[in-house]
C-alpha cells in the first residue's frame, strides 16, 4: 500500500556500513553524500567569490545592515513591502564582521544547502536512496540553483520553505506525529516571514492526504493526530502573521502593497476577472528560465519521472505534480514583473521526478543488458541529459561576471543598470581620491546601494540627495546614464559646482555605462 510502503525501487544495501542513530548506512552512500556536499560548497564558493553584486543584493544588504545595528530597523524592509526573515538571518554574519553583501549571499548559500537535503529526502521517499542521492547531485549541478544559491536574494529562502514544507507534509500524512507537525509549523511560519509566494505551501496542505493511509486499522486515531498537527502548524502561521503586524512600521508595508512599482502582484479580483492578462509577459520571462537554467533534457527527465511515478507511486507523484503546477500557475497568473528566479520554487518537486527517472532508467538498463553494456549506455545517456546544464555551469563558474545568463537575467545581472560589474572599480576610485573626514557623494542618477555596502561600514562616506545640506560639499557624483529618472536638485548642484568626469565605467558587452565625477 503506497502510503505506508517501503520506498519504491529501494534495493538492500550491500557491503560495509556504518551505524548512525540506530540505522546502518552503507559506506558508499555516506561517501556519495559527502562528495555531493563538498561539490556544493566548492561550486557556490567559487560563484559567490566572483559574481559582481547586483542591485537587489545591495538593497537587501542595506536592510540586513540596518537591522544588525538598530532594533528599530528590524522591519526596515517594510519600506518596500518585503518580509524581513532573510535580512534577520544575515545579522549574525554581520555581527561577526562579515560585509553585509557577503552576509546575504551566505544566507542564500545555506538555504540552498538545506534545500539540497530536503529534495534528497523527498526523492528518497519516491524512489529509494539512489534517487535521493541523485536528486541531491542534481541540486548541485542544476544551473538554476548554481546561480541563485550564490546570490543574496530571497528566492533561495522561498525554495527552501517550499521544499521543506512539501517533505514535512508528506511525512506528517504518512505517520502523523506532533513533532513533525511542529517542524512543519516552523517552516510555514518562516514562509510567512520570508515572502508572499510561499502561500501555495499553505494552500496545498489538504492534498498531502494523498499520502495518508486510509486503510490503516487505526485510521481514526491517525486522522485525529493529523488534524491536531495541522492545527499546531496553523497556530504557528498565525503567530508569524501577528509578529509582522506588531511592528510599528507595518503601515509602510501596507502602503508599499498599494504601490504597483513595489508590489508587483496582481490583486485577486483582477486575476478572477481576466486570468490571462499577464500570461504572455510571464511566459516570455519564464520560458528562458526553463530552457536555459533547467534545460530541455532535464525537463524531459522530469516528464518521464512523472509518467513512471503515476504508474508506480501514483499518490505521491500526483502530489508532486500538484505542487509544480499550482505553484507555476500562481506565479504566471499573479506576477506583473516576472524574472526567471520567480519560478525557482517549483524545482524541488521537479528535481525529485528527474532523479526518479534517471535511477529507474539505469535500473531498467541493468535488467535488459549485460553489466558492461548497461554501464556504458547509462553513462552515455546521463551525460547527454546533463551536458547542456554542465556547459552553462562551466561558463558561469569560469566567467560569472560576463557570461550570458538566460532571459532577462542577463540585463539584470550583467549588462543593465542593476548589474554590479562597475562597482568595485568605482569604489576603488573613490577611496583613492577622497579627501577629509567626511565624503558626501551625490547620486544624480544611480542605484548606489551596492557601492554603499562596498564602501561601508566606513562612516566617512555619505550618500546624499541633491536637497541635502551636505550636497553643496559633495566631492563626487554618480550618473548611471540609462536610468530614466534623475534627481534634479543633484543635477543642479553638479552643474553649479564645477564637477569634472574622472571615470566612465561600462558594463560588459556594451551594457549600461556609469559616469563618476569629482569636484575640482
Amino acid at each position: 500500500m503506497e502510503a505506508g510502503a517501503v520506498d519504491a525501487g529501494a534495493r538492500p544495501a550491500q557491503g560495509p556500513a556504518i551505524r548512525r542513530g540506530g540505522a546502518h548506512l552503507p559506506r558508499a552512500q555516506v561517501a556519495a553524500a559527502a562528495a555531493i556536499g563538498a561539490a556544493y560548497v566548492i561550486s557556490r564558493f567559487l560563484f559567490i567569490d566572483r559574481f559582481p553584486y547586483f542591485l537587489d543584493e545591495g538593497t537587501y544588504a542595506v536592510f540586513a545592515n540596518r537591522a544588525a545595528h538598530a532594533t528599530q530597523d528590524l522591519f526596515y524592509s517594510f519600506t518596500i513591502g518585503r518580509e524581513p526573515l532573510m535580512f534577520w538571518l544575515g545579522i549574525p554574519w554581520i555581527k561577526l564582521g562579515v560585509n553585509p553583501l557577503v552576509s546575504v549571499r551566505l544566507v542564500s548559500a545555506m538555504a540552498g544547502l538545506l534545500t539540497l537535503v530536503f529534495v534528497g529526502l523527498l526523492a528518497r521517499r519516491l524512489g529509494g536512496a539512489a534517487a535521493g542521492l541523485t536528486a541531491a547531485a542534481l541540486c548541485v549541478v542544476l544551473p538554476f540553483f548554481l546561480v541563485h544559491d550564490g546570490i543574496g536574494i530571497i528566492e533561495p529562502m522561498v525554495t527552501l520553505v517550499m521544499a521543506a514544507a512539501l517533505y514535512l507534509q508528506v511525512e506528517l500524512a504518512r505517520r502523523p506525529d506532533l513533532r513533525i507537525a511542529a517542524l512543519l509549523g516552523l517552516v510555514l511560519a518562516a514562509g510567512v516571514l520570508t515572502k508572499e509566494n510561499t502561500k501555495p505551501a499553505l494552500a496545498l496542505v489538504p492534498l498531502s492526504l494523498l499520502c495518508f493511509d486510509f486503510n490503516a486499522p487505526d485510521r481514526p486515531q491517525r486522522l485525529k493526530r493529523w488534524l491536531a498537527g495541522i492545527g499546531i502548524a496553523a497556530v504557528m502561521v498565525v503567530a508569524a502573521t501577528l509578529l509582522l503586524r506588531a511592528s510599528s512600521l507595518y503601515h509602510l508595508y501596507e502602503d508599499a502593497r498599494d504601490d504597483p512599482l513595489l508590489y508587483t502582484v496582481r490583486p485577486l479580483g483582477d486575476v478572477l476577472r481576466d486570468p490571462f492578462a499577464e500570461i504572455g509577459k510571464t511566459w516570455a520571462s519564464y520560458r528562458p528560465a526553463f530552457g536555459g537554467y533547467v534545460t530541455i533534457p532535464l525537463i524531459g527527465a522530469a516528464l518521464a519521472g512523472t509518467i513512471l511515478g503515476l504508474r508506480r507511486r501514483p499518490r505521491l507523484t500526483a502530489l508532486l505534480l500538484a505542487w509544480i503546477l499550482l505553484s507555476l500557475a500562481v506565479s504566471m497568473l499573479f506576477s506583473t514583473l516576472p524574472y526567471p528566479r520567480h519560478v525557482m520554487y517549483v524545482m524541488p518537486a521537479a528535481i525529485a521526478l528527474m532523479a526518479y527517472a534517471l535511477v529507474e532508467g539505469v535500473r531498467w538498463a541493468r535488467t535488459v543488458m549485460a553489466p558492461r553494456a548497461a554501464a556504458l549506455v547509462s553513462a552515455v545517456a546521463v551525460a547527454a541529459l546533463l551536458t547542456p546544464a554542465l556547459l552553462l555551469d562551466a561558463r558561469v563558474l569560469a566567467h560569472p561576471d560576463t557570461t550570458r545568463y538566460p532571459g532577462t537575467d542577463d540585463l539584470q545581472y550583467v549588462t543593465g543598470t542593476g548589474g554590479g560589474g562597475v562597482w568595485p572599480a568605482v569604489a576603488g576610485a573613490i577611496r583613492a581620491r577622497a579627501k577629509g573626514s567626511q565624503v558626501p557623494i551625490l547620486t544624480t542618477r544611480s542605484y548606489s546601494q551596492v557601492l554603499e555596502m562596498l564602501l561601508g561600514p566606513d562612516p566617512r562616506y555619505v550618500f546624499v540627495p541633491g536637497n541635502s545640506p551636505l550636497a553643496p560639499r559633495a566631492q563626487f557624483s554618480l550618473d548611471d546614464e540609462e536610468i530614466p529618472f534623475y534627481d534634479p536638485d543633484a543635477v543642479r548642484v553638479v552643474n553649479d559646482g564645477n564637477f569634472v568626469e574622472i571615470g566612465r565605467y561600462e558594463r560588459p558587452r556594451g551594457g549600461a555605462a556609469l559616469v563618476l565625477s569629482q569636484r575640482r
